[in-house]
């Protein structure tokens, strides 16, 4: 492995194979024909640095430049920079500023999060830094949420960096929770997950906490971990969107059918209370299921029942025209939450 720091376009450490170039006409740096732009000539101002017969161009943008370079045999890393605008690595710079090839890496150090690499026709390779690619989330089946629920949802994903160093860092999800919208996220005594997939999105499940109050909020925090370069441990975080969180629709009343055993028999009508829940506006369909015939279907002639639960339960009849087993299927619907019970199967004759 070889490394060379450069702060103000000077070299200030140099161990391995980098050879420091000094400038030819300008006291402290290079005036290099901008390799990005096409137009009226701009020179910028860059450190030159040769790696056998490549050339590496580092653009400092003020006289704090600084920038650490690291070559191994897997390709370049760019470590503690500030006040970088872009790097050029190529064979022959004159042929790359005439815009003659496209053999050349051109790194963009402008984006917020790292750097970026604009092209990379060149048979050297540069290794992005490790970003967030993509959050997690809870998937749309488990939403929305609420106090002792058991949630699915999937990883984060984060790319970039040097694959041989990949054993250095570790990943891990957890789930968080806030009593309030306004209050910062804790853990909730959630302990984090191991991710053992890494770099890749992993399916994960959590339980909501027992104790978060309605209308707090929760969230997957997914974390990469690993050694920074001044020794120190470095934490990329993806969060997920925020969940609220919502009171659980329960079944207060299971029904019940209003008739003995022989009263199910074709012919007869019988009477039935509707399964009853906690909130919401919900429906009674009677389903039947013939002899032979292994799927359910709604009864002849029954009209489907929508009732409010905050109201007394409506007693139900049916007369009986066909034999088969029959059910009074109930569901309600509320901010996404669906439940649904039946009555017990009932064989007609």
């Amino acid at each position: 492995m070889s490394t060379i720091t450069i702060e103000g376009w000077k070299e200030v450490e140099n161990d391995g194979d980098f050879i420091f170039v000094p400038p030819e006409t300008d006291a402290y740096y290079w005036n290099v024909d901008r390799w990005w732009h096409q137009g009226r000539t701009i020179y910028e101002s860059c450190t030159r640095i040769d790696l056998g017969d490549d050339q590496i161009y580092i653009d400092g943008t003020t006289p704090a430049m600084k920038i650490t370079v690291e070559y191994t045999k897997d390709g370049l890393n760019f470590y503690d920079y500030q006040d970088i605008r872009r790097v050029l690595v190529c064979k022959e710079l004159h042929v790359v500023t005439k815009q003659q090839t496209t053999e050349f890496i051109d790194i963009d150090f402008e984006p917020r999060n790292g750097y970026v690499v604009r092209n990379n026709n060149y048979p050297l390779e540069v290794f992005d830094p490790r970003v967030k690619e993509r959050s997690p989330y809870i998937v749309s089946a488990s939403v929305p949420v609420y106090p002792g629920k058991i949630v699915n949802g999937n990883s984060g994903k984060f790319s970039g960096g040097n694959p041989a160093e990949d054993y250095l860092w570790i990943e891990r999800i957890r789930l968080q929770g806030r009593p309030t919208p306004t209050d910062p996220f804790q853990d909730f005594q959630s302990s984090w997950q191991a991710l053992e997939v890494r770099g890749d999105i992993v399916p994960v499940t959590f339980t909501v906490f027992e104790d978060i109050p309605i209308g707090g909020q929760v969230r997957l925090q997914h974390q990469l971990r690993g050694p920074a370069e001044d020794g120190s441990l470095l934490n990329i975080n993806a969060v997920s969107t925020t969940y609220t969180v919502t009171e659980q629709v329960r079944i207060t009343d299971s029904g019940e059918w209003l008739a003995t055993g022989k009263d199910f028999k074709v012919g007869n009508t019988i009477q039935m209370t509707p399964v009853d829940f906690s909130e919401g506006t919900a429906t009674a369909e009677l389903q039947l299921m013939k002899v032979g015939r292994p799927f359910w279907k709604p009864a002849p002639d029954f009209r489907v029942r929508t009732y409010g639960t905050t109201q007394v339960l409506p007693n139900i009849s049916y007369t009986f025209t066909e034999q088969g087993f029959y059910r009074l299927l109930c569901s309600v619907t509320v901010d996404g939450q669906r439940v649904e019970k039946s009555l017990p199967t009932r064989r007609v004759h």
